[in-house]
C-alpha cells in the first residue's frame, strides 16, 4: 500500500503505511468518522518556508482584481450495474457553490467537460488502494478532477496537496455522495486542501502549538495570523463553550466557522483573508497547468425552447426522443422528466451535450408526463430542478408499429460483447440511415465519426474513447424502421 501521508482526508483520515484496510458500507455523512490527518512533510516544508509577509501581499502583487478561472472535470462513480450514481442537479449545484464561496477568493470554477460516469463497485466503495488507482486511471489532464462516491476510503472526503498523489503529482479530489448535498461545506473545504490549505487545528499537539494570544501565529499551527488557534481535530458544535487552555494557561477560542476548522454543519462558511491570499498564490505557483486558454465566455441561461414533443402530444412509450433549439454559447443541457408538474420530484435527469435525448424509461401508456430542459452555464451551473416554468406535458401513448426489437429486420450487430478494441460490425441489406449511442442513464454519448449518415449496408465503427460497460445502440434504417439493440463493451 502506498504511503497516505500525501493524503489531506476529510473528516477521516488515517495516516498508515503497508496496512490492509477494510471499509464497510457507508450511507449517511454520520457514519463518517472524523479524524485528523497529518500534512505530508514536503507542504509542511513549503509553509514553514513560506515568508508571512507573502501570504498578505501574494494577490496583490498577482493583479487583486484579476479573476482566475479553474476548470473542473466531475466523475460520477456507481456500481457495477451502473446504479448510484449523484443526481445531476446536485452536482451541478456543487459548483454552483463552490463559486459563491470562491468568489472573494478571485478563483471561480467552470465545467470543462461532460459529467464522466464511472460504472465500478470497487471505486464506489473504495479503500486507498482502489481510490489511487482510481485518480491514476481516470484523471483529466490539466484540470481540478472531482469524484463523488459513495464511500471514500471511510470519509466524506479527500483531496491531494500540490505536488502530491496521483497523476504526476496531480492529484485530485474525492467526495462521499452524503457529504455532498447542497449546504454541505465538504467541497470547500477539500478545494482548501487541494490549493495548499491545513487545517485550523494543524499542529496543536505538537512540542510548540500555537498559542491563544497569537504570538506564534506565523510559525506554528496552521501558520495563518488570522485563525485563532485551534485544537479540536473532531467533529464540534459552534460556537465552542469549553475550558480547554493551552501551554500558556489561556483558554482557546477556536473559530468554527472557517471551512478548514472540523465544526458541525452549517458553522463552516467563510476563508480568512490570509487563508485566501494563500490559496490565490498556490493556484499560480503550484498548479499553473489548471490556467487553460479557451474558457469559456460567460453566458447567462435563457430559456431553451422546446420543439417536440409538442405540448398535450403525444410520444410513443418504445421509443422516447426528445428534441430542443440550441443556445448560442452554451453546451451542455440539463433534461428533467418527471410524473407531476413539479419537477423537484424529476424520476429522470441528465446532463446532455446535445440537443436532442432518448432516455431509456419504461413510460406508462395513457400516463401524462412532464418535460423541460434547462440551459448550463459553465461558470453558472445553479439550477433549480422544482421551477417548472418552460415546461411541457405529454401523454405516453401505444408502442409504434415498428418492432424495436430488431426481430423483423434484416440487422446483425457483431460480436456481442465487443473488445473496446473493436471495431463494431453492423449489416443490413435495407442500408443503415443513422446511429446513435446512448450509455445506462441515457445520455447520448455518439462519437462524432459515427455520426455521419450511412448509406451502405456494412458499417464497420471504431470504439476508440469509449470504456468497458453497458450501453444501447439506436439505429435507424433507411426507410425510417428504428432499432434499439444493447451493446455490451469489454476489455
Amino acid at each position: 500500500m502506498k504511503t497516505l501521508i500525501l493524503l489531506a482526508g476529510c473528516w477521516c483520515l488515517f495516516v498508515i503505511s503497508g496496512i490492509n484496510l477494510v471499509f464497510g458500507q457507508v450511507n449517511t455523512s454520520r457514519d463518517l468518522s472524523p479524524c485528523g490527518t497529518v500534512m505530508n512533510p514536503e507542504t509542511y516544508s513549503w509553509y514553514q518556508k513560506l515568508p508571512h509577509g507573502i501570504r498578505n501581499s501574494a494577490r496583490k502583487s498577482q493583479a487583486i482584481d484579476s479573476m482566475i478561472f479553474i476548470p473542473v472535470v466531475f466523475h460520477v462513480v456507481g456500481t457495477d450495474e451502473g446504479q448510484g450514481y449523484q443526481s445531476v442537479d446536485k452536482t451541478l449545484q456543487l459548483l454552483c457553490e463552490l463559486n459563491r464561496h470562491f468568489l472573494p477568493v478571485f478563483l471561480q470554477y467552470y465545467i470543462a467537460d461532460t459529467i464522466h460516469y464511472i460504472p465500478l463497485t470497487r471505486y464506489f466503495h473504495h479503500d486507498w488502494n482502489d481510490g489511487y488507482e482510481m485518480m491514476d486511471v481516470h484523471n483529466v489532464p490539466n484540470v481540478m478532477n472531482v469524484y463523488i462516491v459513495q464511500d471514500p476510503a471511510g470519509n466524506c472526503g479527500y483531496a491531494y496537496y500540490p505536488g502530491s498523489g496521483p497523476s504526476n503529482g496531480k492529484g485530485g479530489i474525492v467526495l462521499a455522495k452524503s457529504c455532498a448535498d447542497p449546504g454541505n461545506s465538504t467541497f470547500p473545504h477539500e478545494v482548501g486542501h487541494y490549493l495548499s490549505l491545513p487545517h485550523t487545528f494543524e499542529g496543536w499537539n505538537s512540542s510548540t502549538p500555537e498559542y491563544v494570544n497569537g504570538s506564534n501565529c506565523g510559525t506554528s499551527g496552521d501558520y495563518f495570523c488570522d485563525t485563532p488557534a485551534d485544537f479540536l481535530d473532531f467533529r464540534w458544535n459552534c460556537p465552542y463553550t469549553g475550558t480547554t487552555t493551552d501551554p500558556n494557561g489561556d483558554a482557546y477560542q477556536p473559530d468554527g466557522s472557517f471551512f478548514m476548522s472540523y465544526s458541525v454543519e452549517p458553522c463552516g462558511n467563510r476563508f480568512s483573508q490570509e487563508q485566501m491570499n494563500a490559496m490565490y498564490y498556490s493556484r499560480i505557483t503550484d498548479r499553473p497547468y489548471l490556467n487553460q486558454p479557451g474558457a469559456p465566455t460567460y453566458l447567462p441561461s435563457q430559456p431553451v425552447t422546446l420543439s417536440s414533443p409538442l405540448q398535450g402530444g403525444s410520444l410513443a412509450i418504445d421509443y422516447t426522443e426528445f428534441k430542443w433549439q440550441p443556445q448560442s454559447g452554451i453546451q451542455q443541457y440539463l433534461f428533467l422528466l418527471s410524473e407531476v408538474p413539479n419537477f423537484g420530484l424529476a424520476f429522470y435527469k441528465n446532463l446532455v451535450n446535445d440537443t436532442i435525448i432518448v432516455p431509456q424509461v419504461q413510460l406508462t401508456q395513457g400516463k401524462t408526463y412532464y418535460w423541460k430542459v434547462i440551459a448550463v452555464s459553465p461558470y453558472f451551473p445553479c439550477v433549480d430542478p422544482s421551477d417548472n416554468s418552460n415546461s411541457r406535458s405529454f401523454v405516453a401513448s401505444q408502442a409504434t408499429s415498428v418492432d424495436l426489437s430488431a426481430d423483423k429486420f434484416d440487422l446483425t450487430v457483431y460480436p456481442i460483447p465487443q473488445s473496446i478494441q473493436g471495431p463494431l460490425s453492423l449489416k443490413s441489406s435495407t442500408g443503415i440511415d443513422n446511429i446513435r449511442l446512448t450509455d445506462t442513464q441515457g445520455k447520448d454519448i455518439t462519437p462524432n465519426q459515427w455520426k455521419e449518415t450511412h448509406q451502405e449496408a456494412l458499417c464497420s465503427l471504431s470504439l476508440s474513447g469509449l470504456t468497458p460497460g453497458y450501453y444501447t445502440l439506436l439505429i435507424t434504417l433507411n426507410g425510417g424502421n428504428r432499432i434499439s439493440r444493447s451493446l455490451v463493451l469489454v476489455p
